[in-house]
């Protein structure tokens, strides 16, 4: 079984065979209630990395909080997208259970009128059987 160190360890060498980029935290060199983490990324390309730090001197941001806010915003749409489509879902299974629901009140409807006009029935009966 892998220790956490190991497993990290093996996990940025898969991620490197991969081509895929890395994430790896470094240990705090900022005083840790900052709530700030040093991060090492690695496996992004020269022109993406370049167009990244454009960006953030356009907003007049530095490139540490860019990132941070293009991957809030990033973290954000994913969570708003995963609201919406579990609302859609839940607004979905409701119709259908509406609809269901309507379908049975209209089923009960139809064999209450039928027992009534049974009652009906057997009621004009029931005068003829104990008059004889």
């Amino acid at each position: 079984m892998l220790n956490r160190q190991d497993h990290a360890r093996e996990t940025r060498r898969s991620s490197a065979r991969s081509g895929e980029p890395t994430i790896e935290a470094k240990p705090a060199e900022i005083p840790a209630e900052t709530g700030i983490t040093q991060w090492t990324v690695k496996g992004i390309d020269k022109h993406t990395l370049e167009a990244s730090r454009i960006a953030a001197r356009k907003r007049g941001m530095k490139f540490g909080a860019w990132v941070n806010q293009v991957l809030s915003d990033a973290v954000a749409e994913e969570a708003d997208t995963q609201i919406t489509t579990t609302s859609k879902q839940l607004m979905e299974k409701i119709a259908e259970m509406e609809l269901k629901l309507e379908r049975s009140v209209g089923e009960l409807k139809q064999q209450t009128d039928h027992i009534q006009h049974d009652v009906r029935v057997l009621h004009l009966l029931v005068p003829k059987i104990t008059n004889t």
